[in-house]
């Protein structure tokens, strides 16, 4: 389980917070969702809320599937860069240094998967894909 947090700039240093979102230039990508409906940053335009969370969890399974089979140099910069920092969060998650993740969309305390509901936010997805690392 993991706390999803809403963005919160006095929980910035926080031990065990961990900012998900962009920086403030499209190469800074942080653990932001590089795929967006509103006007911005992000790597790539979608249409809606609902496809940019569809595209950012098959895009995270792709690096995943790299990952897993050891075909990470057929991934592009960028991704490998994102990956890293995916793995480096699945490890952190493992080792209790990470406990909650803060973007600017929900707060849920708690978390856990659930496949039977919709996703509200990058970071659930994110947090799903760090378990299947560990």
């Amino acid at each position: 389980m993991i706390n999803i947090r809403r963005y919160n700039s006095k929980l910035l240093n926080k031990p065990g917070v961990l900012y998900c979102g962009r920086g403030r230039t499209i190469e800074d990508l942080g653990l932001g969702n590089p795929f967006s409906h509103k006007p911005g940053i992000a790597r790539f335009r979608v249409k809606t809320l609902a496809e940019s969370l569809d595209c950012y969890q098959a895009w995270l399974h792709k690096l995943l599937k790299a990952y897993q089979k050891q075909q990470t140099r057929k991934l592009e910069g960028w991704e490998r860069a994102y990956l890293r920092r995916v793995i480096k969060l699945a490890k952190d998650i493992d080792d209790g240094v990470v406990t909650d993740l803060m973007c600017f969309c929900i707060d849920l305390e708690n978390y856990q998967p659930d496949d039977s509901k919709p996703y509200k936010c990058h970071t659930q997805i994110l947090y799903e894909i760090a378990l299947k690392i560990q």
